[in-house]
C-alpha cells in the first residue's frame, strides 16, 4: 500500500478507456462499478496553496454504494493534502437532498458551516447546498 492506495480503493488519473464507464454513470445520474475497473470519480479543485485551502468532490457509481469506497477514497485524498501538501482546510459542497454525502462528510470529521441557498437547479426545482469544512487539526489520520 502507498499514499494512493487503500484496502478497497486505488486513486489514479482518468484515462480515455474510462470514458464508457463515465458515460454510463452520467446516464444513471446517481451512479458505478469496481474490481480493477472505474468505481467513481474523486477530484480536488479550488486549491489555494497560499491560504492552504482546497475543495473536493466525489461521485461513486451505484454498484459501489455503501461499500466504504467513498470514505476510503476521501480519506486518501485528505491525508495526501494535509500531510504531504500541508494544506490546512478542506471544503465540500453537498446537495441538501443528498443525505448519504452529508453523512460521509460528518463521518470524515467535516462540520456543516452553512447553507448556500438555492444554489442548485435540477429536475425543475431549486435546491440548497450545504458547505462543509474540515481543518487539518480536526482530521484523524
Amino acid at each position: 500500500m502507498n499514499i494512493r492506495e487503500g484496502e478497497k480503493v486505488r486513486l489514479q488519473a482518468i484515462v480515455p478507456e474510462d470514458r464508457a464507464a463515465f458515460h454510463a454513470n452520467d446516464q444513471d445520474t446517481e451512479g458505478a462499478r469496481l474490481s480493477d475497473a472505474v468505481g467513481g470519480c474523486l477530484n480536488s479543485h479550488g486549491c489555494d496553496p497560499r491560504n492552504g485551502t482546497f475543495q473536493y468532490g466525489i461521485a461513486i457509481f451505484r454498484p459501489q454504494w455503501r461499500k466504504g469506497c467513498a470514505h476510503e477514497a476521501a480519506r486518501l485524498l485528505l491525508r495526501y493534502y494535509f500531510r504531504e501538501l500541508r494544506y490546512e482546510k478542506a471544503a465540500a459542497h453537498v446537495h441538501a437532498f443528498n443525505e448519504s454525502s452529508a453523512k460521509l462528510q460528518e463521518k470524515l470529521g467535516f462540520r456543516r458551516e452553512g447553507p448556500l441557498r438555492s444554489a442548485l437547479f435540477t429536475n425543475c426545482h431549486r435546491h440548497d447546498e450545504h458547505l462543509y469544512g474540515l481543518l487539518k487539526d480536526e482530521f484523524v489520520f
